[in-house]
């Protein structure tokens, strides 16, 4: 029987915060504050590979310090090395995931707030690659640390 490759999408709330406070049985119960907690799931919505991106580098921040819990101010830290570290990750978004002007002149839209005259087309294609999405008649990022990333390429490549 052939194997089709499965799209891996976001994890629900309960298997994310297990996948961050409990990556491994043999993980200190202490390592995290519950607000970095729900700050991780914030910035990450529960995307298994920004979580465990995100916490590696909280972690290895904490092991330098030598201290425990995280904090959220630690994760806030944390996540502008994530954008230098995890350049590849993002690259490959904004190259590959995303390589249409058009696509971007429509995040470009959405960043700004204008919801008018969108080219559905590329909405649709949007919201299947899980960039955007629609909540009470308005787009917006699903996922923030996405968001903050695509904001600062479309300033720098002059979309907005």
């Amino acid at each position: 029987m052939k194997a089709f490759p499965q799209n891996l999408s976001y994890l629900q709330t309960d298997e994310a915060k297990e996948l961050i406070i409990k990556p491994i049985s043999s993980f200190p119960d202490d390592v995290y504050s519950d607000e970095a907690v729900d700050e991780i799931l914030y910035q990450t919505r529960g995307h298994p590979y920004l979580i465990q991106f995100l916490c590696l580098l909280v972690i290895d921040q904490l092991n330098k310090e030598k201290r425990r819990p995280a904090t959220c101010d630690d994760v806030l830290q944390q996540k502008q090395v994530f954008f230098k570290a995890g350049l590849f990750y993002f690259n490959e978004l904004w190259n590959t995931t995303l390589q249409s002007e058009k696509e971007r002149a429509v995040l470009g839209k959405i960043v700004q707030k204008n919801f008018e005259q969108l080219d559905k087309k590329i909405v649709r294609s949007l919201i299947n690659k899980e960039i955007i999405e629609v909540q009470h008649d308005v787009y917006r990022f699903q996922i923030p640390l996405i968001e903050e990333f695509i904001t600062e390429k479309l300033e720098e490549e002059g979309f907005i």
